[in-house]
């Protein structure tokens, strides 16, 4: 294994990328079988977009893994949803670090910008890694006991271990992938469902770095406490009191925000569809939360409003945190290039948050990984327009283009939403979206890595104007 390893040690964005193609290909290879499918196998094109959507954990599917695949296709999907969810690069250190081997120094570059690592003295890859895999275990653990007494109301026990099992992991990976067909709609006025359910979401949207900061942070609080009740009243020297990190207090204050505010745009459409008050106040913060990479659904996405819709693209389009297990722009980015927008309009040349400046290469990178996301996502939808332009399915839908953005947004953003038209769209278009949900995966964390890599230079011409806005 060191060896293998040794031979990316120049090329560790290489080792990455390709890790997770590899991985797609194994994935599409082992659902192409026919022992993994109810008729007979997948046909290559399906094969392939349910290995990279499993991998991408983004949720999409052109069967019903319920019914149209076996056992064996249903745990091959549980594994690419782990796999997929955790990284490669982190098993890959995880099992470097428990052989005792040191990892090398350009892969642990890569480690840091991939599981949400910020300073290159503060955490260790070995430390991440085992607090990665330890909470990963532990809420998901969590999840299949209490969806396990759920699913036990109306499931023999094999079969309610079954699906606690797969949507506990499911729900924790920000995958979104169901075992029934109309995914948790026949639970939508199930209040402990749907609680459940968002704790796993959210966990796992946060970030294992946030979740390895609010534990230190406990521990902190804790000795700190302790120390200032040991120290006398008259001793002038006290332990200064822990604070949260700035990346902690963002992610929890952005991620608040966008579900509470996403809750109430969405309650509002609900009432005014004239749905009952509590359970569409429950619809909503459902929707909200899921619609941040996870996939879930209670109610049709394809009978909601264009309003709610529009809306739900931008909360799939923003996604969940950096270093979690979910994709999408990263609510820090979106936090970031608000605050910068801010401060130009105050008038200000640096922002600030929680009484901290940000540095103006994290606003670049931001920007950058903004225009990337919105570049791939403008080619993708324009490839995909003209190859269902004959689409029996879609020909003379008032929502044609809606719906097609909707899934072209769904896919770059790991969500796994549909309007119900994934089945229906043309191999080639599978294939551009198995592409888009890979590029979705990875592609803002290699921007950011090649961005965090010492630059070439070069000679620097001189400096002219160029009017802008």
């Amino acid at each position: 294994m060191a060896r293998f390893a040794s031979g990316f040690a120049g090329r560790p964005s290489a080792f990455f990328l390709g890790s997770f193609a590899l991985l797609i290909v194994l994935g599409a290879f082992l659902l192409s079988l026919p022992i993994a499918s109810t008729k007979g196998g997948l046909s290559p094109a399906q094969a392939l977009f349910m290995a990279a959507s499993a991998v991408c954990v983004t949720g999409l599917s052109v069967v019903d893994i319920g019914t149209e695949l076996t056992p064996f296709g249903q745990w091959v999907i549980l594994g690419l949803i782990q796999l997929g969810a955790l990284g490669l690069m982190t098993f890959y250190a995880f099992f470097f670090t428990m052989l005792g081997q040191s990892i090398p120094f350009v892969h642990r570059t890569i480690l840091r910008e991939t599981v949400g690592g910020l300073s290159r003295g503060e955490q260790r890859p070995a430390r991440v890694l085992r607090a990665i895999v330890g909470f990963s275990l532990a809420f998901e653990a969590a999840g299949t006991l209490a969806l396990y007494g759920l699913f036990r109301r109306t499931e023999a026990p094999a079969e309610a271990l079954k699906k606690a099992v797969f949507h506990a992991v499911s729900a924790f990976c920000n995958a979104g992938f169901s075992l029934q067909k109309d995914s948790f709609a026949q639970w939508r006025a199930d209040p402990a469902m749907h609680l459940v359910l968002i704790a796993l979401i959210v966990a796992g949207g946060l970030g294992f770095i946030a979740h390895m900061d609010l534990l230190d942070h406990l521990k902190k609080q804790i000795a700190w406490r302790w120390a200032r009740g040991r120290n006398r009243p008259e001793e002038e020297a006290q332990p200064p009191r822990p604070a949260l990190s700035l990346h902690t207090k963002v992610v929890l204050s952005a991620s608040a925000a966008l579900i509470v505010f996403g809750a109430l745009v969405f309650w509002g459409e609900f009432l005014r569809a004239g749905g009952p008050a509590g359970q569409s106040a429950l619809e909503a913060l459902f929707l909200s939360v899921t619609a941040r990479t996870a996939g879930f659904n209670t109610v049709p996405t394809e009978g909601l409003g264009d309003a709610v819709l529009f809306f739900a693209m931008i909360l799939m389009f923003i996604g969940a945190s950096p270093g979690s297990t979910g994709g999408g722009l990263k609510t820090t980015t979106g936090f970031v290039l608000l605050a910068a927008l801010w401060s130009r309009f105050q008038g200000y040349d640096s922002p600030s948050a929680f009484r901290r400046t940000i540095p103006q290469d994290i606003v670049r990178r931001a920007g950058a990984i903004l225009i990337m996301g919105a570049g791939v996502l403008g080619i993708a939808l324009f490839a995909v327009l003209v190859l269902e332009e004959g689409n029996p399915a879609l020909a003379g839908s008032p929502r044609r283009f809606l719906t097609l953005l909707f899934e072209t947004v769904s896919a770059f953003g790991t969500v796994g939403l549909s309007m119900g038209v994934t089945a229906s769209l043309s191999p080639v278009s599978l294939v551009l979206l198995s592409l888009l949900m890979y590029i979705g995966r990875i592609g803002p964390l290699t921007v950011f890595i090649a961005l965090s890599e010492q630059p070439r230079s070069r000679p620097r011409p001189a400096d002219e104007l160029v009017m802008v806005g």
